[in-house]
């Protein structure tokens, strides 16, 4: 998992760049290929444990949101009015 400290309401917090590089490190360090790569790629760079986790957390996340816009902007950091 990369090394960082902070986290908010108990997600990792990282760069865009830190969380890829964690990402490809993994993939590229990787002695598993497919699925069982990708996941631990996740796992790498995130506080999920693999990509079943994430799925399910942004199906949750988009079912508790008021609409489509505000879970693209608080979630995604989209914002689709600029």
């Amino acid at each position: 998992m990369i090394n960082v400290c902070k986290t908010v309401e108990g997600i990792f917090m990282a760069t865009q760049q830190e969380v890829i590089r964690a990402f490809m490190k993994s993939l590229d360090t990787s002695t598993t290929s497919g699925a069982n790569a990708f996941d631990a790629a996740v796992k790498a760079c995130s506080g999920f444990g693999n990509v079943r986790k994430v799925i399910n957390r942004l199906i949750s996340d988009l079912r508790k949101a008021t609409s489509v816009d505000s879970f693209l902007e608080e979630k995604c950091g989209i914002i689709l009015d600029n």
